[in-house]
């Protein structure tokens, strides 16, 4: 595949917010700009707000709380032997 076929996806929520404050911003910040979007409903900023606030972070599983744990454990273990 050559660089003149690639096909361009769609935009995450917050490049599209950002590439329509390049274009239309008028001198507002960023934040500014996406709260008067949010009050016209723009969905871009929607999911980008939600974003900012963690909608997508993901909790940790029990077996992945388990494992960190047990390489936390692990870690210091072979600090302690280090300095014997």
């Amino acid at each position: 595949m050559s660089d003149n076929d690639r096909v361009v996806g769609t935009a995450s929520p917050g490049k599209a917010v950002k590439n329509l404050w390049h274009k239309e911003g008028g001198g507002l910040s960023l934040k500014a700009f996406a709260r008067q979007l949010l009050k016209e409903g723009n969905q871009n900023v929607k999911d980008w707000f939600e974003c900012k606030k963690g909608a997508l972070n993901s909790e940790r599983s029990d077996k992945n709380k388990k494992r960190i744990e047990e390489e936390h454990m692990a870690t210091r273990a072979a600090k302690r032997k280090k300095k014997a």
